[in-house]
């Protein structure tokens, strides 16, 4: 790659800088600079154990958090893994049943998205704040969801258009797939390979017996993500040789109706500067479909 020097802030674990021992791989750890910078200015911030608590947000950065809140003067909050009581899940079921499909926002009907919103209701009342059902309703049908997490794109070539380009893990294509199920389904998936395993994807995408989704891959990754599943469902994949071919492959690819995602699955830095830039290639190759089919 031509890189002769690697300069890192916060590596989660200091060991990466022996991953290259012939090159330069300096890791910086920037909390005293953040705390400083936050210090100085945020007049209304309360220095004491009344207002202000350190909290780690892993176990790798506990010893850090512990310094820290011992210099300040207050204390550490503990790591907790909490799961929401089956009350909650069942209270938010049913605030959600009342609702109008359309009004809520596409990634807060996955299971995913449902666990989340039991986990803001458990973390809420755990610190005494009641979350009424009608609470819950307001928040959901009022939530803003993340730009580029599951974002509708346009309806184009008789499809609906879903930009994910968030993703970057096999979950979270699982997430994306599994909101719009029930609908014919085509995931553009590929990036950036980290030689990652996309096991779990695989066996999600197994699982789909009565409708199995549609896969368009695309540099660089695309056909190292799927190949499990191409090795069962060979009929279903096409690989492409780029995001332009990959969106005309999937406005072709199919039945027909339903929905395209690209959930990538993987970062966007091999062919692209970031992810916004990819989303908006996305868009752009949607836009140009109708005009040349």
């Amino acid at each position: 790659m031509g890189v002769s020097n690697i300069i890192t802030f916060d590596a989660h674990d200091p060991r990466v800088q022996n991953s290259i021992p012939l090159n330069g791989f300096d890791n910086f750890t920037p909390p005293y600079q953040f705390i400083s910078a936050l210090l100085r200015t945020e007049d209304d911030l309360l220095v004491d154990k009344e207002h202000l608590m350190v909290i780690s947000p892993d176990e790798g950065a506990l010893d850090r958090a512990v310094y820290f809140a011992n210099v300040l003067g207050v204390d550490t909050g503990p790591v907790t893994v909490v799961e929401p009581a089956q009350a909650t899940r069942r209270r938010l079921d049913e605030a959600l049943a009342g609702l109008d499909a359309a009004s809520v926002p596409l990634g807060l009907t996955t299971d995913a998205g449902r666990h989340n919103l039991a986990l803001a209701v458990t973390a809420a009342e755990a610190w005494g704040v009641p979350v009424a059902t009608e609470t819950i309703r307001r928040v959901v049908t009022g939530f803003d969801a993340l730009p580029h997490r599951l974002a509708w794109v346009a309806r184009a070539a008789g499809r609906d258009w879903y930009d994910d380009t968030l993703s970057t893990s096999a979950e979270s294509v699982i997430a994306a797939a599994d909101a719009l199920a029930g609908a014919s389904r085509v995931l553009i998936l590929g990036g950036q390979s980290r030689g990652i395993a996309y096991d779990k994807l695989n066996d999600y995408l197994l699982s789909q017996s009565d409708d199995p989704p549609w896969i368009v891959t695309m540099p660089t990754n695309g056909p190292e993500i799927s190949a499990a599943y191409e090795a069962r469902h060979p009929d279903r994949v096409r690989h492409t040789g780029s995001l332009a071919e990959a969106v005309r492959t999937a406005a072709a690819t199919g039945p027909g109706g339903g929905a395209v995602i690209l959930s990538p699955g993987a970062p966007s830095y091999d062919l692209y500067p970031n992810y916004e830039a990819k989303s908006a290639d996305f868009a752009a190759q949607i836009a140009r479909l109708d005009q040349t089919r």
